[in-house]
């Protein structure tokens, strides 16, 4: 048993880390310089579990819109000893468990709709049965924008003599998708590697 002791006036002060919450006895020996002892009654006390860190610095934050149906769940938990997290996820304001016991502290849901709201909650798990429970958050995904809506007749486009306006619809869709950034006003910059806009009404 690793333990340090000290003395502070006429106080004995027994320091020791434990590791599992149980009930622990001691007695107290005293000796002096002539030989003499004498031992105490056994005392006990109690060591008590403390429950996980409640996660936190979690993304996407508490009513984040605009969040990318592609986003992974993540968060920050832990704890002395190790911690595995419960996952809850959905439509509904109180949703269903998704995971039980896992260890990472991300949850990939997939991909999710567009322009919908979403809830999730995390409940840390200690070895010993100890448990802290997140706050339920939200947060709403992107709006799904057609990209046809930004495309004008082929003498409003020019694709710098390597390819026609079919040929820039596609790559920019396959790119928007890969890259999941939604189409916003700054039309030159998220364009300009594939073609040039001309004014339009």
């Amino acid at each position: 048993m690793e333990r340090t002791l000290f003395k502070t006036g006429d106080t004995y002060y027994c320091n020791k880390t434990y590791k599992q919450p149980s009930i622990y006895t001691y007695h107290i020996w005293a000796n002096d310089i002539s030989g003499n002892h004498n031992i105490t009654s056994d005392y006990t006390f109690e060591v008590i579990n403390q429950p996980p860190y409640i996660p936190s610095n979690s993304y996407p934050e508490d009513d984040a819109t605009d969040v990318s149906i592609y986003a992974d769940l993540s968060w920050v938990g832990g704890d002395l000893d190790p911690v595995t997290y419960d996952v809850y996820f959905g439509t509904s304001s109180f949703p269903p468990q998704v995971v039980s016991n896992q260890s990472s502290s991300i949850y990939n849901p997939g991909t999710l709709e567009y322009f919908t709201t979403y809830y999730w909650q995390r409940v840390a798990w200690g070895n010993h049965g100890a448990y802290s429970e997140g706050p339920i958050w939200n947060f709403t995904t992107e709006e799904e924008y057609d990209i046809n809506l930004f495309y004008r007749p082929q003498k409003d486009w020019v694709h710098n003599s390597r390819g026609d306006i079919v040929e820039i619809k596609k790559r920019y869709q396959k790119y928007w998708k890969h890259n999941s950034f939604r189409v916003s006003s700054n039309l030159d910059y998220k364009l300009g590697f594939l073609c040039r806009r001309q004014d339009y009404k």
